[in-house]
């Protein structure tokens, strides 16, 4: 067994989270304006709401946000490795929805899935 400093003992969760982090961070370092989003996961959408992720536009206030959906991604794509294909993949596409460009011309390696 590791020590919890150790990266082998962090949960799914934490390992998922660094992911989304990282690449969005990717993305932003090509496209300055994205810096300006905030970045959340939660693990589960609304009910009424099945979406793998979610943007939200600036508002009162308040910063751009896109909500990335844990579990409905992992469920969506069935391996880690798909799973994170399809996470840059989703990102690349609210990316290019808030700059109103393609998935494409955010991500040269969109799509991948």
């Amino acid at each position: 067994m590791a020590p919890r400093a150790v990266p082998l003992s962090r949960s799914r969760s934490d390992q998922f989270d660094e992911q989304v982090l990282v690449a969005w961070d990717r993305l932003a370092a090509g496209h300055p304006e994205l810096e300006f989003i905030e970045v959340a996961v939660s693990d589960v959408p609304e009910p009424d709401e099945p979406h793998l992720a979610v943007f939200d536009p600036a508002d009162a206030g308040l910063p751009a946000r896109i909500t990335v959906y844990r579990w409905a991604l992992e469920l969506r794509a069935g391996t880690t490795a798909g799973r994170n294909r399809l996470l840059k993949d989703v990102l690349a596409e609210l990316a290019g929805a808030f700059l109103g460009r393609s998935a494409e011309r955010i991500d040269p390696e969109y799509p991948r899935v």
